[in-house]
């Protein structure tokens, strides 16, 4: 009875064992499974990653604007209508630009004439003619070996003041002022000088008789008013 319980253990102990290695067999497969997919998911990733950065660089130059269309708003009669225009080389080889021209003559761009590296930035400055007052509705057509457009329109839109409404009547007055200069106008006054008139002879004797005259006239009322005088203090004494 024994015996036989000892080799039904030893039996039991190699299933075990077996089976323990089975196990393990299994887990290293799963582990090694979950690596093989995991590497085959990074490498489709991978690949797709590769494509979409292949599909973005364009074979050959290409040209990309920051802003199409650029609007000044309200300038001012005379101030500044120069706005840059960047641009992106986002081709493969350097960007060449042969040509740019405004639809008018108000309307000058200016543009780099070296080539434009792959990857690199630039800008072309157009200028307006500030001096015209009204709407601004003008483009600029810019040439070059960019293949995803060869013939580029960029455009500028705007309104220029007039004179009047941008500077003002406080404007105007202080042009006019300082050639406004005050006058003093100072008050003018002669000096009249009265001249005595010399008398004729005739007239002197007349007036030497006048003169002569007035004294006698004096004296005979200063004796005339000296009797009346004494009568009167001689009629005071009779009363008293």
């Amino acid at each position: 009875m024994n015996k036989r319980n000892d080799y039904l253990c030893v039996e039991n102990c190699k299933i075990w064992n077996h089976f323990c290695k089975l196990e393990l067999l299994i887990r290293i497969y799963i582990h090694t499974m979950k690596k093989s997919i995991l590497s085959i998911l990074m490498l489709i990733i991978t690949g797709i990653t590769t494509t979409a950065m292949a599909q973005e660089i364009v074979q050959g130059a290409a040209i990309v604007f920051d802003e199409d269309i650029h609007d000044y708003g309200d300038v001012p009669h005379g101030g500044n209508g120069t706005f840059a225009f960047v641009f992106k080389n986002t081709g493969s080889e350097p960007l060449l630009i042969s040509n740019a021209k405004g639809s008018c003559g108000c309307t000058v761009p200016t543009w780099p004439k070296e080539p434009i590296a792959p990857g690199a930035s630039a800008s072309i400055d157009v200028t307006y003619d500030t001096q015209r007052v009204g709407a601004i509705n003008k483009s600029v057509t810019i040439m070059s070996n960019a293949v995803n457009d060869p013939v580029k329109v960029i455009q500028i839109a705007g309104t220029v003041l007039a004179p009047l409404a941008v500077d003002g009547v406080e404007t105007i007055q202080e042009e006019v002022k300082p050639m406004i200069q005050p006058v003093k106008v100072e008050p003018i006054v002669e000096k009249v000088i009265i001249e005595p008139v010399p008398m004729t002879k005739e007239e002197t004797k007349a007036a030497a008789k006048a003169a002569k005259a007035a004294a006698k006239a004096d004296k005979a009322a200063a004796k005339a008013k000296a009797k009346a005088d004494k009568i009167a203090v001689k009629a005071v004494e009779v009363k008293a």
